[in-house]
């Protein structure tokens, strides 16, 4: 087996980007703009420093150290399979290490540093509570430069929130609180914090893959990444920082993504919870095998249809609808296997934050989400029936317990903020939920499913 070769580029590529939380899919997407860029001769000052923000990421960190700190995505289609080594990161560093915390503060005071990028996953930024550590170095970062005088960098969030920026901002701004009030006013007055959508489905990489790669490329590559041919990202134009600049290799550079973050967060990252859990149910493992049963195909297809689609607004230059069929045939790609228990990890979030913010927008103005009340019932009873012993991301949400009868953990779960958010306590959608579940119990999950669709218009496609 050879050596990972480095794209030429590197030998002129310097630091210019920061990004917390490196993961296969900051890897299968950012990264590989940038990369496109840099090969084209272009921002050659805006390479990566990557961040390894959990203890998880000491493995990654040792990998891409041995390696030059470069890998290989692999794009899957029907016809094959293409192979691209990315070089736009030039180092990677362990914010859980004493020793590589001081370095992150030091490269995050650079003046070079003009952006810093986040995939922290939905959950990373609170607002009540102490900070975490991701937050508390950037408010350190940002105090030591303003005492220097040095300008601030922009803070761009690459994850699934709607309105990212506006989360970030919030949630620097409040780590910031528990350092000095006027720090706080400074980065509210000083710091971009563009909002983002970005799109590309990306598996956790297996050991089959890492062999298959090796044996298609001929190269040793310890940490390579699987990815879909599909790619998106949107982002916000906003004063301040100069930016790299990512139109030139396909990003959407826009004045509101909003329209762009809701068509995806609701159809790609709703339509993932909509498959996950009558699937789960049904015995499913991989993606695609839920999205080829025709039940919880149908299933899908009636929730985005029905229930999602007329909650959006308008998106320039795309068809909602059009959006959703792709996105059921991207599900469904066998090339790219990928697990139902990836897309339920973090299912305290992921529900309440991509599927009933907009059934509470229905639920507002009285139109019914029978599909969406299905799908809480089919969650809560995969709960339930994992229990504490089943994998993490089949457990109900933190401090959220589930004890007593069915009927008495049913209630407590429905009228529970944390977990139904506006929706918590709705009579009609409750007693949905719970009719919903009640045929789960009588009839089973595929016997749900198929009450929903039988004679639906949307279960054939457009």
């Amino acid at each position: 087996m050879s050596a990972l070769v480095a794209p030429a580029y590197r030998a002129h590529l310097t630091p210019g980007v920061v990004h917390l939380g490196v993961g296969g899919f900051h890897r299968s997407h950012q990264a590989v703009y940038l990369h496109e860029l840099f090969a084209r001769g272009r921002a050659l000052d805006w390479g990566v420093v990557g961040v390894g923000t959990t203890s998880y990421d000491a493995r990654l960190h040792a990998a891409l150290g041995a390696q030059d700190h470069l890998w290989t995505v692999e794009t899957r289609t029907a016809a094959g399979a293409e192979h691209l080594v990315v070089g736009s990161h030039l180092e990677h560093l362990l914010l859980t290490d004493p020793a590589g915390a001081t370095a992150v503060l030091d490269r995050l005071e650079r003046p070079s540093t003009r952006w810093v990028t986040l995939t922290v996953t939905e959950g990373g930024y609170p607002v009540d509570g102490p900070p975490t550590p991701t937050l508390a170095v950037l408010v350190e970062a940002l105090r030591r430069r303003r005492a220097a005088g040095t300008a601030p960098f922009a803070v761009v969030s690459c994850d699934n929130l709607q309105h990212n920026g506006r989360v970030a901002r919030a949630a620097v701004l409040a780590a910031a609180g528990h350092v000095d009030a006027d720090l706080g006013r400074w980065i509210a007055d000083e710091v971009g914090f563009p909002s983002s959508m970005v799109d590309r489905i990306t598996p956790a990489t297996s050991p089959a893959d890492v062999a298959r790669i090796r044996a298609a490329t001929g190269r040793d590559d310890a940490c390579p990444v699987v990815a879909e041919p599909f790619r998106q990202w949107v982002l916000e134009d906003v004063p301040g920082p100069a930016r790299p600049p990512l139109e030139e290799v396909g990003v959407q550079v826009v004045a509101d993504v909003a329209p762009y973050e809701l068509l995806k967060l609701r159809v790609l990252n709703g339509g993932h919870q909509a498959l996950a859990w009558p699937g789960l149910l049904l015995g499913h493992h991989a993606v695609h095998e839920a999205a080829t049963d025709p039940d919880v195909r149908a299933f899908l297809r009636g929730f985005l249809h029905a229930e999602v689609l007329p909650t959006l607004d308008p998106v320039p230059g795309t068809d909602p609808a059009a959006y959703a069929e792709t996105v059921l045939a991207r599900f469904a790609q066998p090339e790219l296997p990928d697990t139902l228990v990836r897309l339920a990890a973090h299912s305290a979030d992921r529900v309440p934050g991509f599927v009933l913010a907009a059934a509470a927008e229905s639920v507002s103005v009285g139109r019914p989400v029978p599909v969406t009340a299905a799908l809480v019932a089919l969650w809560w009873t995969t709960l339930r029936r994992a229990g504490a012993t089943g994998a993490p991301a089949l457990q109900a949400p933190p401090d959220v317990d589930l004890p007593g009868g069915e009927g008495e953990a049913l209630d407590a779960f429905l009228g529970d903020p944390r977990v139904l958010g506006d929706l918590a306590g709705d009579p009609r959608f409750g007693d949905e939920v719970r009719a919903a579940e009640a045929l789960v119990r009588s009839v089973g999950p595929r016997g749900l499913v198929r009450s929903l669709v039988a004679d639906a218009e949307w279960t054939s496609s457009p």
